[in-house]
């Protein structure tokens, strides 16, 4: 009883609800009714935390631009290898129940599609990024990847054990093994434990009581935390692929998007300082999702149908794109465009959350059920904390209608209790 009780102050907490006089984002009339408000609210306009007057990049470069001045890279953009779903089907069969109890397997089947990367997509929205509010700041209003979105298109949770936590115990053991294995690697003529290799050498192993944990570390490192050198297996993945290979969750979610939100105001602060070329390591890939998902025309072919039990983002497998830079400007700032609550529509082979209704979040007074705990989390105001100890702040009152709730006056972050 006391965590049902717990639950339900949290999420009267995160809202308040009250009459008031709204104006209808389509249409600009106003109306009356009883709405729902994200905190912290500001109690009126002169205390709003309205967006920075910092310049944008979208201030800096003309509309008509071509090509950016600088050269960007996105090291973290890896494509799936044949081999590599290989070893997915190849340990699926007996590691799947632990993947569903980590939270962790339409992660790692999304990870056999491949996004084709639109890099003008993704330096256009760039152009927008205010570091400030870590918000989109769009002609129209302010929108911004959620903790919502990674775990919708990334499959990653956003509920678990932190990614900086350290392991004890038996299981340091396991880690102590991976990290000899990378050494072994390192001494043969490749001198480094790169992706292909530590493939190989583990898939041609038979009965190897730590190829799960293998494994689970080269998806970490390739896909969800990749860092420089690029193709080098990282040793912080392997904490994290140990829990994961017991079953433990692990909030993924939070440490991805802060990774995310700073390496996109690394973009912007490298190219104001005029660097050549930057490189920026974050899986930019699920921006691109996050943009294909919620601005309709941005790319000219359609998305493809879900088969029963693929991911979400198996919709976007090799869509090309065929854009320019000016086009995704003038179709990002049409506020007609963008699309609040995608993940609520209906969709064949595609199950949404118990929680949505009519492109709204429904609230239960009482629970203990993980979904609903999930979507509770990617309400709160929260400081995110990347694997490599990195702090961001995560704002999602600035975009309540991102989750079919009115957007009120925001208020200082600092106020948020979630």
């Amino acid at each position: 009883m006391a965590k049902r009780a717990e639950a339900a102050s949290h999420s009267h907490r995160i809202y308040e609800e009250r009459e008031e006089k709204l104006v209808s984002s389509k249409d600009s009339k106003q109306f009356r009714r009883l709405s729902r408000f994200l905190k912290p609210c500001a109690p009126n306009s002169t205390k709003a935390v309205t967006p920075s007057n910092a310049p944008l990049l979208s201030d800096l470069f003309p509309h008509t631009l071509q090509q950016w001045p600088s050269t960007v890279l996105f090291p973290g953009w890896k494509k799936p290898r044949k081999k590599w779903e290989e070893w997915i089907d190849r340990l699926a069969g007996k590691y799947c129940t632990i993947w569903n109890q980590a939270g962790i397997c339409d992660a790692i089947m999304s990870s056999k599609f491949e996004v084709k990367f639109n890099k003008d997509l993704v330096l256009t929205l760039a152009e927008y990024w205010s570091p400030e509010s870590n918000t989109f700041v769009f002609e129209w209003g302010e929108a911004t990847v959620t903790l919502e979105d990674v775990m919708v298109l990334g499959g990653f949770s956003v509920l678990g054990r932190s990614v900086t936590r350290p392991v004890n115990g038996v299981l340091l053991g396991t880690v102590e093994e991976m990290e000899n294995k990378k050494l072994e690697l390192q001494r043969t003529p490749a001198k480094k434990a790169y992706h292909f290799n530590w493939m190989a050498h583990f898939m041609k192993l038979q009965n190897y009581k730590y190829e799960h944990v293998a494994f689970l570390s080269l998806w970490l490192a390739r896909f969800v935390f990749p860092c420089l050198p690029e193709e080098s297996l990282g040793k912080h993945v392997f904490p994290i692929a140990v829990l994961l290979s017991q079953g433990t969750k692990v909030a993924l979610a939070p440490a991805i998007l802060a990774g995310l939100y700073r390496d996109l105001s690394v973009l912007k602060s490298q190219v104001f300082k005029g660097e050549e070329i930057i490189s920026v390591s974050s899986p930019f890939q699920l921006l691109q999702l996050w943009a294909l998902e919620r601005f309709s025309g941005v790319v000219k072919s359609p998305p493809k149908r879900l088969e029963p039990g693929e991911p979400r983002a198996a919709r976007w497998s090799k869509v090309n794109g065929g854009i320019s830079l000016p086009y995704v400007r003038r179709e990002v700032n049409l506020a007609e465009n963008f699309q609040p609550r995608p993940y609520a529509a209906e969709m064949t082979n595609w199950r949404h959350g118990s929680y949505y209704r009519a492109e709204k979040v429904v609230f239960y007074d009482k629970t203990t059920d993980q979904n609903l705990l999930s979507i509770v989390k990617c309400l709160c105001c929260a400081e995110l904390v990347g694997v490599d100890g990195c702090k961001e702040k995560y704002l999602p009152h600035r975009v309540a209608m991102q989750f079919g709730i009115d957007q009120d006056l925001p208020g200082d972050p600092a106020e948020c209790s979630g």
